[in-house]
């Protein structure tokens, strides 16, 4: 068992507090196209990229968001990122400005 998860559980028997931090997970859920294809459900703390794995083909994906469907989506990938994640890699991303992307 996990040393954290064991000194948590004897916190807990011996009555001593403890503080913990609340963290969101996405649930992310891939279904292929391909008739047979292998569905992957997979719990995300931090972010997801979706794409295609040959990068010079464009994604074309359907998002669906708790239900509500988002519509179509052609591009080369999607990132998609929890409250923890946020301060990562989608947070450098989001500091490509239109006029860099006009320079690149």
């Amino acid at each position: 068992m996990n040393t954290q998860i064991r000194l948590l559980l004897r916190s807990l028997v011996d009555g001593i507090n403890f503080e913990y931090f609340y963290r969101t997970r996405a649930l992310f859920e891939f279904e292929g196209f391909v008739p047979g294809e292998e569905r992957i459900s997979k719990l995300c703390l931090n972010e997801v990229f979706a794409a295609e794995k040959e990068v010079s083909t464009t994604s074309i994906y359907k998002l669906t968001v708790d239900g509500k469907d988002m519509g179509r989506f052609k591009s080369s990938g999607i990132i998609i990122s929890t409250g923890t994640g946020s301060s990562g890699w989608l947070y450098s991303a989001r500091q490509v400005t239109y006029q860099d992307v006009a320079v690149i």
